[in-house]
């Protein structure tokens, strides 16, 4: 007979606050889209475009693909909370 694996304190406060950010994840998502290729734009028509700019707006572009998968994986989370706690019918 195997128990069910119990979360810590610690890993339900990190689960409640995935779920209570996942809003914000994705308008961090939008926000850095917008911001990076705004930027890009500006610096092409400037005509400054060099490495350095070119590095920027891909670490941008990086960290709002961090967050739109932060937003996934809440978005996951809050699913997978819901199946467990609804009554499995046999």
């Amino acid at each position: 007979m195997e128990t069910e694996p119990t979360l810590s304190d610690a890993q339900e406060k990190f689960l409640k606050r995935q779920l209570r950010n996942k809003q914000r994840y994705l308008w961090f998502a939008w926000i850095g889209v917008i911001a990076g290729f705004g930027y890009l734009a500006l610096t092409l028509f400037l005509g400054e475009m060099d490495g350095k700019t070119f590095v920027l707006v891909t670490l941008i572009l990086l960290q709002a693909r961090a967050n739109l998968k932060q937003h996934k994986d809440a978005t996951l989370l809050e699913v997978l909370i819901a199946n467990t706690k609804t009554p499995d019918a046999d």
